[in-house]
């Protein structure tokens, strides 16, 4: 496993998405020189170990101007000690791109885009309070795959007036844009959001969950057949552009969180250790101006947290995880142990084991939710029998010493 590092740039171009739940602000250019600064600091205090994956994401990225693109990166990336074929993906809107953006992102290392498209139908883009259009969709990934990026392009379902042809026409038109990967998204309504808001008022109503099932299988369909496979839970792409970010989180790899609200997950001398920073950016700029930290918690997984992080992460990449994958990510247990106490959603048919794996049967990828509790159950019944203590996971963290 690599390691990747993940900066949150909390800045949208004319304010947050009414379903969004992300910690973001509108975006104000003297807000954001000061923010550059901050991030710059924060990348200064960390000890970064080799990194393989540098994904940007928000916020929208792009939401910063020209010349605070160039600034950042010229700034930030010297700091890290990024492989020579590192992957660096940019999270973008396609009404924040043009040409210089797409140039300066290029010529500072960037290979990746994902573009929140969400859709192409013009209704659906005004229902979820999109501030671009379809042609201005197309436009974007034009420039990026002239520019000579990898494009991936969100897509959401289960949207309030949203039928069945509308999906397939945006399905279809991701195909013919010519992307290489393609994440699918659910809406669901977000505590605290305006869409929440909406729905305890009445003034929006969900489809029903047999309308998003047969939506996200007829994506799984139509994906496949136009030569897409499905790599994790909702991500598509083309031979050889997978998301190798997002590949290494699937896997359980370390990764650095910079930037407001991000978290961090990585090994400690004897423990794996999670963290996130202050969801707060005049709170993050201030703390890192006084040469404070701005993490706000740590906290050493225990036993069982690592078991269950391990099943959940695997389980959502198609493939699943081996005894193999097991006993190489927790000697501790073991893998035939882990295989042992999985046996019972396997029998039920939340799991299914076929040629030394276990994963989620496509039958079920829809309620995978469901088949990851039915694991955990299982996973801390079989660990609460076997009384583990925090020692036994003493040394797992131990080969990686120069890491995180």
């Amino acid at each position: 496993m690599g390691r990747g590092c993940y900066v949150h740039v909390p800045f949208c171009a004319g304010g947050k998405c009414p379903y969004c739940a992300f910690y973001s602000v509108p975006y104000r250019s003297e807000l954001a020189d000061k923010f550059i600064l901050a991030l710059v600091e924060e990348a200064r205090r960390e000890g970064f170990a080799e990194i393989d994956t540098l994904y940007f994401g928000g916020g929208t990225p792009t939401s910063l101007s020209a010349n605070q693109l160039e600034r950042l990166l010229s700034k930030l990336l010297p700091i890290m000690r990024l492989r020579d074929n590192a992957e660096i993906t940019f999270e973008a809107g396609p009404e924040t791109l043009d040409d210089e953006k797409l140039a300066i992102l290029r010529n500072q290392g960037a290979g990746r885009l994902s573009i929140g498209v969400q859709s192409f139908s013009e209704g659906i883009l005004e229902t979820l309070g999109r501030r671009h259009s379809v042609e201005s969709a197309n436009r974007a990934i034009r420039s990026a795959l002239g520019h000579g990026f990898e494009v991936s392009i969100d897509l959401m379902y289960g949207i309030p007036g949203q039928s069945m042809a509308d999906w397939e026409e945006s399905l279809g038109a991701a195909v013919s844009a010519g992307v290489d990967h393609v994440s699918l998204y659910c809406l669901s309504f977000e505590e605290n959001t305006p869409f929440e808001a909406l729905l305890i008022d009445g003034k929006l109503a969900p489809i029903n969950d047999e309308e998003e099932s047969a939506m996200f299988f007829r994506a799984v369909e139509f994906l496949s057949a136009e030569g897409f496979a499905r790599y994790e839970l909702s991500n598509f792409a083309r031979k050889g552009k997978v998301s190798r970010h997002n590949r290494n989180y699937w896997l359980g790899g370390g990764y650095y969180g910079l930037g407001p609200s991000a978290h961090a997950y990585y090994p400690g001398p004897k423990y794996w250790i999670r963290g996130g920073n202050t969801p707060n950016i005049e709170d993050y700029i201030g703390k890192l101006s006084e040469g404070e930290s701005p993490r706000l918690f740590e906290e050493k997984l225990t036993p069982t947290q690592l078991v269950e992080e391990f099943v959940m992460l695997r389980l959502r990449l198609a493939e699943g995880f081996s005894i193999d994958d097991t006993q190489e990510a927790l000697p501790q247990i073991g893998g035939e142990f882990l295989f042992e106490a999985l046996r019972s959603p396997i029998e039920r048919g939340f799991l299914k084991m076929e040629s030394g794996r276990v994963f989620i049967p496509e039958e079920m990828l829809f309620v995978a939710d469901s088949c990851i509790v039915e694991a955990f159950r299982a996973v801390e019944k079989a660990l609460s029998n076997k009384k583990p203590s925090n020692t036994q996971f003493e040394g797992f963290a131990e080969k990686e010493d120069d890491s995180l």
